[in-house]
């Protein structure tokens, strides 16, 4: 299993470990629909040295969720308090849990990147405090625009079609593959 990860916060003094943590394994489309949820099956890992609270205390406050942020291609926020995705129960340091996130999509068409991370509800979000996140590129249409599908027996790889047609398509391939690479 891959995991991505960054945590400033365990290399600096004095600084809590509690937001330290791995996203690893996930099945966030490429492509959502506006006006339409989508899901995503998403692993984490606790890699800190402290539980994650999955209920919230007495004053409401200390519960960790899943969460998101929706950016333009400008990299203005277009959402900043996505739906939340609560823990099943209290994550140990060293657990890992895959969880099944609800995403809302922009209302508008258009590319967007979006955030995946963790918030500690009425505290921070992990990133403030050097936690990691999960970040991919997602095409939000239209409800109503036509989605082609080329049926499997149908497709043709690109190889085939630089075999049939050389250099038609090497472009757009090659830039899929480096977009999936600089992704993961």
């Amino acid at each position: 299993m891959l995991y991505l990860s960054w945590s400033a916060a365990a290399a600096v003094p004095g600084r809590a470990v509690f937001w330290s943590s791995r996203f690893g394994d996930n099945n966030i489309p490429a492509q959502m629909t506006a006006g339409r949820t989508a899901t995503a099956d998403i692993t984490i890992r606790n890699t800190s040295k402290s539980k994650w609270p999955s209920k919230s205390n007495e004053k409401g406050r200390n519960a960790v969720h899943l969460s998101y942020h929706w950016f333009d291609r400008k990299g203005a926020v277009v959402v900043f308090d996505g739906l939340r995705t609560p823990l099943p129960h209290d994550i140990q340091p060293g657990e890992s849990v895959q969880l099944r996130a609800t995403i809302q999509p922009p209302d508008r068409a258009g590319k967007y990147t979006l955030e995946v991370t963790l918030v500690q509800e009425s505290v921070a979000w992990f990133p403030e405090r050097d936690g990691d996140k999960l970040t991919r590129s997602v095409n939000v249409i239209n409800a109503n625009a036509e989605v082609s599908s080329v049926p499997v027996a149908n497709a043709v790889s690109s190889h085939e079609r630089a075999k049939n047609n050389p250099g038609a398509g090497v472009g757009r391939d090659k830039l899929a593959n480096n977009r999936l690479k600089s992704t993961h």
